[in-house]
């Protein structure tokens, strides 16, 4: 790789063996990231071309997933760890739900929901 690779390009080529599937943008641990916007087709470009891992605690947007990438996204409700060049996409509400309120598919079908690829540089 040539010396004006970017900083981003450099992390991806460390670490790209998996995808997480996560359903909130927490960062998993200390370290620099790069978030950005994605929509469903780059998502499952993204999907087709790593393993995925899933980490998703809530069945209707493990279901939600399902849909919207093609593949099947199964519940797990596990922490996520995200090494240097690994990246997640992150499936989330763009409005803040009300407290202790869970969305069910339907609910999933009628909230704006949006994507984003999160990178982990290091």
């Amino acid at each position: 790789m040539n010396n004006s690779a970017s900083v981003a390009e450099r992390a991806a080529h460390i670490n790209a063996s998996s995808l997480w599937l996560l359903n909130s943008a927490v960062l998993p641990q200390p370290g620099v990231y790069c978030l950005r916007r994605i929509d469903a087709a780059e998502a499952r470009s993204w999907c087709r071309s790593l393993p995925t891992k899933s980490a998703i605690g809530h069945a209707a947007t493990a279901a939600w997933l399902s849909q919207t990438l093609d593949i099947p996204v199964r519940l797990n409700r596990c922490r996520a760890t995200l090494e240097p060049g690994q990246r997640a996409i992150i499936a989330r509400p763009t409005a803040r739900l009300e407290e202790g309120h869970a969305l069910t598919l339907d609910g999933l079908g009628r909230q704006d929901m949006e994507l984003l690829l999160l990178l982990r540089l290091h």
